[in-house]
This record gives structure tokens, C-alpha cells and sequence, in this order.
């Protein structure tokens, strides 16, 4: 069971389950910080915040990324240890399981040592902080403070590479103007859905912001996976929420905007791709390494060629495919790629096995949106009225948009080892057990209040 913390808003006497969540509040309460909150937050605002590129000078002498890497396994490891978050979710349980397979396999099949060591410390903060956060997040107000955070964060690096032409030159994660770009794309489903739910003024207009400076990246960056994102993301938004004609009004206004500020780079792109088609250079390049992922994975079906070694085993696939293509790209044999696909490298690397794995992992992550869908018709009408049940339930909504933008952004581009999508299942993960708490609350008002009508009876 969540904490269920007393709450003073007076607005809210009326609802039937005491309030946890203040749609009026601007400002964060200090009391919903605490060390986990802290540690996954400094997490988020250096690889996705930009924070690390900017002050890389100061960090990376005192070495302050990996002290917080270090510091998170060691906390998640205890609270294993000590039994104090339980893994029974089948969310937990599958993405324990991919990474299992993907740090071990590594360590087997990976050719490249540097990759080799650097995998397992990569994945394993993204399980540690789904531990952290799912015993550090008792309260709702709390659950709000964590996406504020990454809001705020990708707002920062969304107006900082619209200031460098996209993205950040250099940055590990954040230095490709097609992968910034699928960042910004998931965080506006967040920012929409808490727009249409606050009624604080000021944080309004912070979503609105992050809202706008997420899109202006993706025109600025004249990414055209992040542009497909992006309208699957805003038809989703509009689709699966209550507000549609005030949600219909905004996202007109957003492509009114757009249509006659955007950057010209993006509709000339647009232009270029609809009049070559596939023989435009990049399209054909990325159709050519799909080619050689789709070999790879032909050759072997079970568990590809291993993690990371796509870019090792290309030369020698891509030379294997000049032999039967029609068209080569202008460049070396040795020259090493990436797929520029997040699903087809996995399939390429990971093989049946991977993929499977993969698939058992967004099957919970969609169950565990049904679960707060289905929550509003189990509570009743009152209670799913209630600020309480609205935030989970845009959350659970936002959740569910955010990862299949991700899946339809990585398409065009590889981005499995970066943090966008392993940021979501710890905020799927936890709408769902808000919103199972809130079921099982309402269970036990109705029966303490059938049990009180028994007794005057």
C-alpha cells in the first residue's frame, strides 16, 4: 500500500477519499523530497538536463556522475537487500529479466571491451532507479515533483540546442539532433496532460513552455522521425483525453504557430524526402543499413550478433550487400554504422530471444495502462471526479503516449542505450500502483460503509 499522508486542502472536503493532491499548488511542499528523489533527480538533469555537458569541467574532475551512478546502485541494492520495495509487479519482474539477459549476454558476445564494460554500467541505474522511485514515491504530490523535474529538465535542453542548431555538440546523449529530438517528443504528452489538470496559473504556464520549447526543437532540428513523433503524439493526446475541444484549440494554435515560425530547413526537408523518396540520401542510407541489420538477423535468428556489435559486424555485412544492391553509399566498406534503428538493432544483436523479452516488457507497460484505464469505471463516478484519480489517470495516459512516441522516433534512429525510455517504466509502473491504491481504498470505504448501515440497521 501507498502512504496515504494527511492533506489540508479545504476544496477538496467534498470527495470521498481524503486528498493527496492539490491542483492549485504551484510550488513543490519540501516535505515531498527525499534522498531517493534527490539521487533519481540529479539522474535525470545530468544525462537529460544538459547539466553534465554545460559543467563538464567542474563534474568530471570531481568524477560526480559516477559517484551518483555508484551511489544509486549501492541504495537500490539495499533496499533490495532489505526487503523494503517488493518486486512481484510483472513490470519489475520483466525488465529485471531484459537486463539480465542484455549485461550478461554483453559480457559474453561483445567484442568491443570498452562497450563491454560500459553496458552493465548503463543499465543497471535504469533497474536501480525503478526501485528508488517506487519506494521513494508514497505521495502524489510527490509523483508530480518527479515529472516537474524531468519537465524542467528537458525544457533546458530543449532551449539550449535550439540555440546550437538542434542539439549539443559533443554530448554523448544528447549530441544528435534526431535523438534530442525524440527526448522532447516524450515529454510533451507530460506537459499537456498536467496543463489540462492544474489550476495553478504559473505551473500552467510552465507546461506551456515546455510544451512550446519541445516543439520548437523538433523544428529547429528539422528531425523528421521526431516530426512523425510528434503527430502521433498530439492525435494520442487529443484522443484519449476528456478535455478534446479546449486540447482541439491548442494543438490548432500550436500548428498555425508553427506553419509560419518553423525554421524553412524542415519543410525543404519534408519537400526533398516527398520528391526522391527512398533515393533521398539520407533515406536511402538508413534503408541500407536496415538492409544489413535485417542480414544480420537472418544469419542469426536467435540471439543476433550480440549487444553492441552491430557497428562491428558492419563492414563486413555492408560488403556483403553491396553484392546484390543496386545502389552502395559513397564511402568505405570499413566505415562502421549504427542501424539508425532502435527496433531493427535490437533485433539485429538480440535476436528472437531479445525481442521477446523486449515484447514481455511493453506488454506491462500497456497492462499497466489498462489498469488505471479501467480504474475510473471500478471507483465510481464521484471518486473518478476526484483531482486525485484525474492526476493518476493522465499520468497512466501520458505514460503510454511518451513510450510509443519513443518506439515510432526509434525507428529512424538507435537510441537503446540512451535514457528516454528507461525513464518511463518507473512513472508506468507507478500510475499503476496509484491507481491500484485508489481502488483498494474505495473497496474499503464502501465496505466500512455497508458495514456502518448494517450495524444502524
Amino acid at each position: 500500500m501507498l502512504e496515504d499522508p494527511e492533506s489540508n486542502d479545504e476544496t477538496l472536503e467534498d470527495h470521498n477519499l481524503t486528498p493527496e493532491f492539490n491542483p492549485s499548488k504551484t510550488f513543490p511542499d519540501l516535505r515531498d523530497f527525499n534522498f531517493g528523489i534527490i539521487l533519481v533527480a540529479t539522474h535525470i538533469l545530468l544525462e537529460m538536463g544538459a547539466v553534465q555537458h554545460i559543467f563538464d569541467y567542474i563534474l568530471g574532475p570531481l568524477k560526480i556522475p559516477l559517484l551518483v551512478t555508484t551511489v544509486t546502485i549501492g541504495y537500490g541494492i539495499y533496499l533490495m537487500a532489505s526487503r523494503k520495495v517488493a518486486l512481484a509487479s510483472p513490470t519489475s519482474k520483466a525488465l529485471l529479466l531484459l537486463i539480465a539477459f542484455y549485461v550478461s549476454y554483453s559480457l559474453i558476445a561483445s567484442t568491443d571491451p570498452v562497450t563491454r564494460e560500459s553496458i552493465w554500467k548503463v543499465f543497471l541505474p535504469y533497474f536501480f532507479r525503478l526501485i528508488i522511485l517506487l519506494k521513494c514515491i508514497t505521495r502524489k504530490s510527490q509523483f508530480v515533483l518527479i515529472i516537474d523535474i524531468f519537465l524542467l529538465a528537458v525544457a533546458h535542453t530543449c532551449l539550449r540546442c535550439s540555440l546550437s542548431q538542434g542539439k549539443l555538440w559533443g554530448d554523448a546523449f544528447l549530441g544528435d539532433e534526431n535523438e534530442v529530438s525524440v527526448l522532447a517528443v516524450c515529454a510533451v504528452p507530460f506537459a499537456f496532460n498536467l496543463f489540462l489538470v492544474s489550476r495553478s496559473m504559473l505551473k500552467r504556464i510552465f507546461y506551456a513552455g515546455s510544451i512550446g520549447l519541445s516543439v520548437w526543437l523538433v523544428m529547429v532540428a528539422a528531425s523528421r522521425g521526431g516530426m512523425l513523433a510528434l503527430c502521433l503524439t498530439g492525435f494520442l493526446t487529443w484522443l484519449f483525453i476528456r478535455k478534446k475541444i479546449t486540447a482541439l484549440l491548442i494543438i490548432i494554435a500550436a500548428i498555425v504557430i508553427v506553419a509560419n515560425f518553423a525554421p524553412k530547413k524542415i519543410f525543404n526537408r519534408l519537400t526533398t524526402l516527398q520528391s526522391q523518396g527512398t533515393e533521398e540520401l539520407t533515406a536511402f542510407d538508413r534503408i541500407y543499413g536496415w538492409h544489413c541489420a535485417l542480414m544480420m538477423f537472418n544469419d542469426n535468428p536467435i540471439l543476433g550478433v550480440g549487444p553492441s556489435n552491430f557497428s562491428e559486424r558492419f563492414p563486413e555485412y555492408t560488403y556483403k550487400y553491396a553484392q546484390v544492391a543496386k545502389r552502395v553509399p559513397n564511402r568505405s566498406f570499413s566505415v562502421k554504422r549504427v542501424a539508425h534503428s532502435t527496433p531493427l538493432e535490437w533485433l539485429s544483436t538480440t535476436g528472437i530471444v531479445g525481442v521477446g523479452i523486449m515484447l514481455l516488457l511493453l506488454a506491462t507497460l500497456f497492462r499497466n495502462w489498462f489498469i488505471v484505464k479501467r480504474c475510473r469505471k471500478i471507483i465510481g463516478w464521484e471518486n473518478a471526479q476526484s483531482p486525485d484519480f484525474v492526476i493518476i489517470e493522465s499520468i497512466g495516459f501520458a505514460s503510454a503516449i511518451a513510450i510509443l512516441s519513443f518506439w515510432v522516433g526509434g525507428i529512424f534512429i538507435t537510441i537503446i542505450v540512451h535514457p528516454f525510455f528507461w525513464i518511463l517504466i518507473p512513472l508506468s509502473e507507478l500510475a499503476k500502483n496509484f491507481a491500484e491504491d485508489l481502488k483498494y481504498r474505495c473497496a474499503e470505504e464502501d465496505q466500512s460503509l455497508e458495514e456502518n448501515a448494517i450495524t444502524v440497521t
